[in-house]
């Protein structure tokens, strides 16, 4: 009888979908079997001002709010061969959806229908909304494209000192200079370039930059360099020292990195062809198909959840959401209610037709506080408070400036070692 049950359970176990078999501790996977996903193979991922998750597919656009899953309109729909989206991002505030297709350029959703933006280019690898100036950034196999607005300016291998026209990743840096990572292309030498709004200056193999295959960077809060790139992964810190990290000598299970970002505790994550690599203050780690919930190790995008700090990963075979926060000490940081702070606010949320926002907060011991807004992909805009108070009742009022788009927001309170962030609204 024994037997017997071990053979059915064993013939269960094999006749089991892949996505129920995946959903392990801490780790959710989402594909074609279980929602309507429109192929398992992503390559991009944002978040809209409602909070909304948005996946781009090789077949098309899918959306997730809160638990539920839609499709988005397809392309093929307006006379377009191919669903196959790159990229997928927002302007205005994260009210206008942008996505990047592999062989038709950039189109806009308007009122439900795809409008094409700038010329048709070929093989949309990034984009960049910048919440300063409202302008765009795009990466493309055939340049970097800005569009500001009204009109658009082309960079490639024919501008002065731009390293090459395989630009894979654009972001921009706390000095307000654009950077681009690139890889060689006959005889530009690749590596990375930053723009100062009038020249561009680049950082390739004479300046000490290991490899100049860069696929993706990011700046971490003290101002350091972190390259995702096909030799590995390489820091610069701020005085100009370099760091290699390769499966040789730490835990990065692949060499080929892809995507590279940093989640609300500081630690980097690092997608690459073989897995994922995360370093933290305490050393390297790593999540593999094998000893996770990760479904695919060919890990494509990583995006860091701005409201709860989780990570969504995009992969050849599904999204999974890894829903725990690696704490960089034996905690994470406790909210303001569980050490005796009492906050309410802010309000009016939403926002409507107000120049001000209020909050209250009644702290129950002097702490160091810090009030800062971030934006809806969870990078700082503005701070309003940074001072220590004394224990008892504080009144706050925050003005929003005109230049605020409508949308989502992150209000972010720091009490001493106390974090708390909640979301507002500007309608």
């Amino acid at each position: 009888m024994r037997r017997r049950f071990i053979l059915y359970l064993s013939a269960l176990l094999i006749l089991l979908p892949a996505s129920v078999l995946a959903q392990t501790p801490f780790w959710d996977v989402f594909d074609t079997q279980n929602t309507v996903l429109p192929s398992n193979q992503i390559n991009s991922l944002s978040y809209d001002a409602s909070g909304e998750l948005w996946v781009a597919t090789t077949q098309g656009l899918a959306r997730r709010n809160d638990s539920t899953w839609d499709l988005g309109p397809s392309l093929t729909g307006i006379g377009l061969d191919s669903d196959y989206i790159s990229e997928v991002s927002f302007y205005d505030g994260g009210n206008a959806l942008w996505i990047g297709t592999q062989l038709y350029g950039l189109y806009q959703l308007d009122s439900g229908n795809w409008i094409q933006q700038g010329p048709t280019f070929s093989g949309t690898n990034d984009i960049f909304s910048d919440p300063e100036d409202g302008s765009i950034w795009v990466a493309s196999e055939s340049g970097l494209r800005h569009f500001d607005g009204n009109a658009w300016t082309v960079y490639n291998d024919s501008t002065s000192r731009f390293p090459s026209e395989k630009v894979k990743s654009v972001k921009k840096d706390a000095f307000g200079q654009i950077w681009v990572g690139t890889h060689p292309f006959g005889n530009y030498p690749g590596g990375l370039a930053w723009f100062d709004g009038t020249n561009w200056f680049t950082v390739n193999r004479s300046d000490g930059l290991p490899n100049s295959f860069v696929n993706d960077f990011t700046f971490d809060s003290s101002g350091n360099l972190w390259i995702a790139s096909d030799g590995g992964v390489f820091k610069r810190s701020i005085n100009n020292n370099w760091q290699t990290f390769t499966p040789n000598n730490s835990a990065l299970p692949n060499i080929k990195a892809n995507t590279i970002t940093i989640d609300s505790q500081g630690n980097i994550w690092v997608g690459t062809e073989g897995g994922i690599g995360v370093n933290t203050p305490k050393g390297w780690t790593n999540f593999l198909a094998t000893n996770s919930g990760l479904p695919d190790n060919r890990v494509r995008d990583i995006i860091i959840d701005p409201l709860d700090g989780t990570a969504w990963i995009a992969t050849e075979n599904g999204v999974a959401h890894f829903d725990k926060v690696i704490a960089t000490s034996t905690s994470a940081a406790p909210s303001l209610e569980e050490l005796g702070h009492r906050l309410k606010g802010p309000y009016p949320n939403p926002v409507i037709n107000q120049d001000m926002i209020y909050a209250s907060l009644e702290l129950s011991t002097a702490e160091d506080l810090r009030i800062d807004l971030y934006d809806w992909q969870g990078r700082k805009i503005y701070s309003w408070i940074s001072k220590s108070y004394s224990a008892g009742m504080h009144n706050f009022k925050f003005p929003l400036s005109n230049e605020f788009a409508k949308g989502l927001y992150l209000f972010s309170i720091k009490a001493g070692d106390a974090h708390t962030m909640r979301k507002i609204f500007l309608q």
